[in-house]
C-alpha cells in the first residue's frame, strides 16, 4: 500500500499508554528485587569528613549502605561515550564535594519506604569550602570556549565596528533566561541486574547504545556484555539524553549486593543530579540603515556549568547564520560554578538565544516605526550567512506569509498599548524560529514473515514524540503494504545501532536506515523470486520491479507480480530478513561554496529548519497577570511524516515556550547553591488552564537533498522563538520590555 508516510495515523503504543499497558522502567518489577535511595550533598564545596551510618544500617530491612569508602572502584572511560554520567565524574569514587544536592552514597533496602527511613537516619559532617554560586560573581572561574558543535563561539566576520559607527540606527540591550529544569513527567529511573557476569539496566534513557557502552566501561566490561532495555520513556527533553551518576550507582548497587536494585529518582532528586539549562545573561547590538537593513550584530553570551564538565549553552549560535547581516562580533564566557552540571534542553542554545535576539528585532523594529515581521522579511538570509552555502531547502518567507495569514497579522494596530478586549490589554507579537537539521549514522533490521507481518527494529527511542508510529509508516511505505502489517520494535541495545534521541534527528537518521532495511529485504525476495523458473519475476532485476499492496510487481508489467507469501512458501522459508545502514553526511565541511558540478554534493548545502512564531496576549491592567490567547505557529521542516504527531509535536514545543516565557524558573539559594524550586508545586509549569488556542501548520515541501525522505527533524523547532514571540507580544500589549524571564506580574508592575 503506497501513501503511507504523511497520513495521520493514530499513535500505534497509545492504547497501551492509556489502559497502563505500557511498562516504563519504573514499573518494572525482577524476582528479589531491592530499593534503592540516594544519600545528597547538603553543602555547595568541600569534602566528606564523617558519614555515620551505623543507625542507619541497623534499621528494618537494610540490605546495604554504599559510599566512598566502600564503594567499588571503576574504570574510567577511555573517551567520553555520550558523556558517561554527563558529568566526567565517575561515581562515588572520592570524598570531594562539588554542588549542593551531589550524590555521595545510596541506601538499599528491601523496600523503598525503608530505604527512606534508614536515610533519614544518616548522619554527615563535612569540610566545607568556599564556593562560586553566581554567574555575575567575575572571581568564579571562568573560560572562554572557542566553539560548539563545531561552530566558533568567539570572533568577528566583516567589519562590525566601523558598520556600528555608520548606523543610522543602533539597540543594545541585556536579556537575561533563567536556570530551568526539564521535569518530565516520568523521573529518571534505573532498574540493574547482574547475572553470570554480564550486566542488564532497564533505563530512562534516549540513547540505549551510550548507556550501553558507558557502563561498559565502567564496569570493564565489553559492551555485548551490557543489554540496556528502554521501550518507553515518559518525556526527557534531552535530560535522558546521557548517563548520569545515579544510574552507574544502581548498577553498583547491584553487582555489591548481587540482586537486582531499582532507584526512581524523586522530583527532588532531578533537580540535583540529572541536568538543567544554565542561566544566560546575553548582551545584543543590532546595527541598521533607515531602510531596516541590518549591518552588523553583537552577540556576547555569559553562562555557566559545574566544576565537572564544561557543558556550554551555545546561544549564539543562530546568530551566526539567521539574517543576513555582513558584520557580526560573537562572545561566550563559560563560568565554572559550584552547581550542579547543565545539559542539553530542547533546542539547547536556540530556545535562550531566540528570546534575545528576537526580542532585540522588535525593539530595533520600534525604533524604526517599521512593522516587526516586516523587518524580518527585509533581513531574510538567501544563504547561511556563517558558512556561504546555499539551504538545502527553506521556506522561511513561506511561514511568515501562511502564518501570518492565518493569525491574522494585517490587522495589527502597531501602537503599544493600542489593542484592548472585554478590558483587558491585547498584544501581538512575531519571532523567527530555526534549527539546525541534524542525522547520524543509523541501522534498522526488517523481517518479513509468511503471514505477511513484518517487523522492524532499532536502537532507537520513543520519549512521547511518535517514533512507532511514524517507523511503523516508514516501514510500510517501503514494503508497499498496510501499516497495520508492520510492528515496529524499540529501546534496546540488542537491536541495530541507533544514535540518541535528541538534535531533533531521530526521524531523519533512523527513517532512511528502515528504508535502507527495506530495501535489503526486498532484493533478498526478489533475489529468490528471480531464481525460481516458475516466477512471474523470473531473471527480473531489482531496478524493473516495485513493492505494491504486499507484492513485487514487475515496472512494465502489471500483471506480472508476486505476492511476499508465496516468494516465501515457494523457498520453504518461514521467515526472511534483512539491515540496512546510513552513514552520516559531512557536516561543518570547510567548503565555503561548491561549483554547479558539485551541487550533489551534501557538504555544499547547509541544513536548517526554519519557522514563524506568532504569539497573542491579554494582560489584566490591574494585576498584570499574562495570558496567552491564541498562538500561531508555522513550520518548514521538509516533508511532514505524520500529520497528527507532527502536530502534537509543533503543540508541545509551543507550550514549552509559553512555560519558558511566563513561568519557568529555577531558583538556586545564595548562601548554599541548594535549588529551592524542587517539585512541581514550586516549579511552574502550563497546564491545561494557561492554555487556550494554539494552531501548527507545515509548508510540508519536501527537502531531497537531506534525505531520501525529504525529512527534517521537528522536535526541537516550536519551542524556538515561542518565548520571544511572548515577550514581543506582551511589549505592544503593555509598553513594557520585560528583557528578563520568566515575565511575571511583579516585574510588569513596577
Amino acid at each position: 500500500m503506497k501513501n503511507s508516510l504523511g497520513r495521520p495515523l493514530d499513535r500505534v503504543e497509545g492504547k497501551l499508554k492509556v489502559t497502563g499497558g505500557a511498562r516504563y522502567t519504573g514499573d518494572i518489577m525482577l524476582p528479589r528485587m531491592t530499593y534503592a535511595v540516594l544519600i545528597e550533598s547538603s553543602v555547595a564545596s568541600g569534602t566528606i569528613q564523617s558519614m555515620d551510618t551505623r543507625a542507619a544500617m541497623r534499621s528494618p530491612g537494610v540490605v546495604t549502605i554504599i559510599t566512598s569508602t566502600n564503594a567499588p572502584k571503576l574504570k574510567a572511560p577511555e573517551k567520553e561515550p555520550s558523556g558517561i554520567t554527563s558529568e566526567g565524574h565517575l561515581a562515588l569514587q572520592s570524598n570531594k564535594i562539588h554542588y549542593n544536592g551531589e550524590p555521595i552514597g545510596l541506601v538499599v533496602a528491601e523496600s523503598l519506604e525503608e530505604a527512606r527511613a534508614a536515610l533519614a537516619l544518616i548522619k554527615v559532617s563535612y569540610g566545607k569550602a568556599a564556593a562560586f554560586l553566581n554567574l555575575e560573581d567575575k572571581d568564579a572561574p571562568s573560560i572562554m570556549p572557542k566553539d560548539r558543535f563545531g561552530k566558533p563561539l568567539q570572533g568577528k566576520r566583516g567589519e562590525p565596528d566601523a558598520a556600528f559607527s555608520e548606523a543610522s540606527v543602533t539597540v543594545e540591550a541585556r536579556y537575561e533566561t533563567p536556570l530551568e529544569h526539564h521535569h518530565p513527567m516520568e523521573p529518571h529511573a534505573t532498574v540493574a541486574a547482574w547475572s553470570d557476569g554480564a550486566l542488564t539496566v532497564y533505563e530512562t534513557t534516549q540513547y540505549v547504545n551510550g548507556t550501553q557502552n558507558g557502563l561498559a566501561q565502567c564496569f570493564s566490561l565489553k559492551p555485548e556484555r551490557v543489554k540496556v532495555i528502554s521501550n518507553f520513556v515518559g518525556g526527557g527533553f534531552g535530560s535522558k539524553g546521557s548517563t548520569w551518576q545515579p544510574t552507574v550507582m544502581a548498577a553498583m548497587a547491584a553487582r555489591v549486593v548481587q540482586r537486582p536494585v531499582k532507584l526512581v529518582l524523586s522530583r527532588q532528586n532531578m533537580c540535583n543530579c540529572v541536568g538543567h539549562r544554565s542561566r544566560t545573561i546575553q548582551d545584543v547590538a543590532l546595527a541598521a540603515d533607515k531602510s531596516g537593513k541590518i549591518s552588523a550584530i553583537r552577540h556576547a553570551v555569559q553562562s555557566h556549568t559545574s566544576l565537572l564538565q564544561d557543558f556550554i549553552e551555545p546561544s549564539s549560535l543562530l546568530t551566526r547564520m539567521l539574517y543576513a547581516n555582513p558584520g557580526l562580533e560573537l562572545s561566550h564566557r563559560l563560568a565554572r560554578l559550584n552547581l550542579p552540571t547543565s545539559t542539553f534542553m530542547r533546542a539547547p542554545g536556540e530556545a535562550s538565544g531566540s528570546f534575545a535576539l528576537e526580542c532585540a528585532l522588535d525593539e530595533l523594529a520600534l525604533k524604526l516605526e517599521m512593522d516587526p515581521l516586516a523587518l524580518r522579511v527585509i533581513n531574510h538570509a538567501d544563504k547561511d550567512m556563517d558558512s556561504g552555502k546555499v539551504f538545502s531547502a527553506k521556506q522561511l518567507k513561506e511561514c511568515y506569509e501562511k502564518g501570518a495569514e492565518l493569525f491574522g497579522w494585517s490587522q495589527r494596530k502597531a501602537a503599544p498599548k493600542s489593542m484592548q478586549r472585554n478590558g483587558r490589554l491585547v498584544g501581538w507579537g512575531v519571532a523567527t524560529a530555526t534549527y539546525p537539521a541534524n542525522k547520524q549514522p543509523a541501522s534498522a533490521r526488517m523481517r518479513i514473515h509468511r503471514d505477511a507481518s513484518i517487523v522492524a527494529a532499532s536502537a532507537t527511542h520513543e520519549i512521547g514524540q511518535g517514533t512507532y508510529t511514524i517507523m511503523t509508516q516508514i516501514a510500510a511505505e517501503a514494503m508497499g503494504v498496510d501499516p497495520g502489517r508492520v510492528r515496529f520494535e524499540l529501546g534496546s541495545s540488542l537491536f541495530p545501532k541507533a544514535p540518541v534521541t535528541g538534535g531533533s534527528m531521530t526521524a531523519a537518521s533512523v527513517g532512511p536506515a528502515v528504508v535502507m532495511a527495506a530495501n535489503a529485504l526486498k532484493m533478498k525476495l526478489l533475489g529468490l523470486a528471480a531464481k525460481d523458473a516458475a516466477s512471474p519475476l523470473y531473471q527480473l532485476t531489482f531496478d524493473q520491479i516495485q513493492a505494491v499492496d504486499g507484492h513485487l510487481v514487475s515496472v512494465k508489467n502489471a500483471g506480472a507480480k508476486q505476492s511476499y507469501q508465496d516468494i516465501l512458501r515457494a523457498a520453504n522459508l518461514e521467515s526472511l530478513e534483512a539491515e540496512g545502514s546510513t552513514q552520516a553526511m559531512v557536516m561543518g565541511d570547510a567548503k565555503e561554496h561548491c561549483r554547479p558540478d558539485q551541487s550533489q554534493d551534501p557538504s555544499c548545502y547547509s541544513y536548517h529548519s526554519f519557522g514563524a512564531q506568532f504569539a497573542e496576549v491579554e494582560v489584566d491592567p490591574l494585576s498584570m497577570q499574562v495570558r496567552v490567547t491564541r498562538f500561531v505557529g508555522a513550520y518548514d521542516v521538509g516533508r511532514v511524516l505524520n500529520e497528527k504527531t507532527a502536530r502534537s509535536q509543533g503543540l508541545g514545543g509551543i507550550v514549552m515556550g509559553i512555560g519558558m516565557a511566563l513561568m519557568e524558573e529555577t531558583a538556586v539559594d545564595p548562601r548554599n547553591g541548594r535549588m529551592i524550586t524542587r517539585n512541581l508545586a514550586d516549579y511552574h509549569v502550563p497546564v491545561n488552564a494557561d492554555i487556550q488556542n494554539i494552531e501548527v501548520i507545515f509548508t510540508n515541501v519536501p527537502d531531497k537533498n537531506f534525505n531520501e525522505l525529504g525529512s527534517r527533524g521537528l522536535g526541537e523547532i516550536p519551542i524556538v522563538g515561542a518565548a520571544a514571540a511572548v515577550a514581543n507580544a506582551v511589549y505592544h500589549a503593555t509598553g513594557k520590555r520585560i528583557r528578563q524571564l520568566p515575565i511575571t506580574p511583579d516585574k510588569l508592575l513596577v
